[in-house]
């Protein structure tokens, strides 16, 4: 489950860290590094600091940091332990993404998965199913079955992870029901990323 909530969000961070502001791109660039290395201390030491004395007040860029704020927090809790002020510490860091996305619902679908990664690497996946609930509404609303079928097979794995076994087959039937309307060999999708998600959804 982790290793699959860690993967969903990997594709978002770089979604959102693509193109920040040029006077931002540094602290940006500094945080991707020490991600990659795994470096989560430094990871989050910079982003801490970016969040607390931003470089620009651009609302989207306000929000995406916040979301590199909460992967941070949870990979390091998962590689390390959760700290005492890291649940309010995260919690501050959701609010604040929330508001500063605005009427973005792709950023306000982030903010909800950095949530639940947060909740799920620190080996509470009671607390992270609600924000994945509400994330998947967005992506339902959006019309996004990429998304929607990655939503319910992320609770699947959750349910299965809390051992309520038959929660998890009924959001597993869901998901791969969706996946067989949505993969079509030689058609359908063309993002080859898509399809090795749809691999390991399979493998599972």
């Amino acid at each position: 489950m982790k290793h699959w909530i860690r993967a969903i969000l990997v594709v978002f961070l770089s979604a959102a860290a693509i193109a920040p502001p040029a006077v931002a791109q540094q602290a940006i660039n500094d945080f991707i590094r020490y991600r990659d290395q795994q470096k989560w201390p430094d990871a989050l030491r910079v982003i801490r600091e970016e969040i607390r004395s931003p470089l620009t007040d651009e609302r989207g860029y306000l929000s995406d940091i916040r979301l590199l704020g909460l992967s941070a927090l949870a990979n390091y809790a998962d590689n390390y332990k959760l700290e005492p002020g890291m649940d309010e510490e995260a919690a501050r860091y959701y609010r604040e993404g929330l508001d500063y996305a605005g009427d973005d619902p792709v950023r306000k679908a982030r903010i909800q998965h950095g949530m639940t990664l947060f909740y799920s690497l620190s080996s509470r996946n009671g607390l992270a199913i609600p924000y994945m609930k509400q994330e998947l509404v967005i992506w339902q609303r959006l019309n996004n079955t990429y998304q929607v079928l990655l939503g319910y097979d992320s609770m699947a794995s959750a349910y299965h992870d809390m051992g309520e076994e038959q929660l998890s087959r009924y959001y597993r039937r869901k998901a791969l029901d969706i996946a067989k309307g949505y993969f079509v060999l030689g058609e359908r999708p063309t993002d080859q990323n898509e399809w090795l998600s749809y691999d390991a959804i399979l493998k599972k």
